[in-house]
């Protein structure tokens, strides 16, 4: 016999792990010229990733970043959920 399923749809749902979306935001600036700066919006996603999570997993990103662009250094960093702010 199947266990039978409790509670709406929606919240059976819930219960799924889906990926989720996270924005890491950096401002970059140049190290030649440390007026000139931007912001870089970097998008990664796993399953049940929080800003904290992102936060401690930042580093190698905007390490990886760095390498990829050099003559930039970041000033801050910052972690927040995509699609309010990032296209993904």
């Amino acid at each position: 016999m199947a266990p039978k399923l409790t509670g709406s749809p929606h919240k059976r749902a819930l219960n799924y792990k889906v990926p989720t979306v996270i924005e890491l935001l950096l401002a970059v600036c140049l190290i030649d010229n440390p007026a000139t700066c931007k912001n870089v919006s970097l998008t990664y996603s796993a399953e049940a990733l929080t800003p904290m999570q992102c936060m401690m997993r930042a580093e190698p990103e905007i390490a990886k970043w760095i390498t990829e662009h050099p003559g930039w250094q970041t000033r801050r960093f910052t972690c927040r959920p995509a699609g309010r702010y990032a296209k993904t």
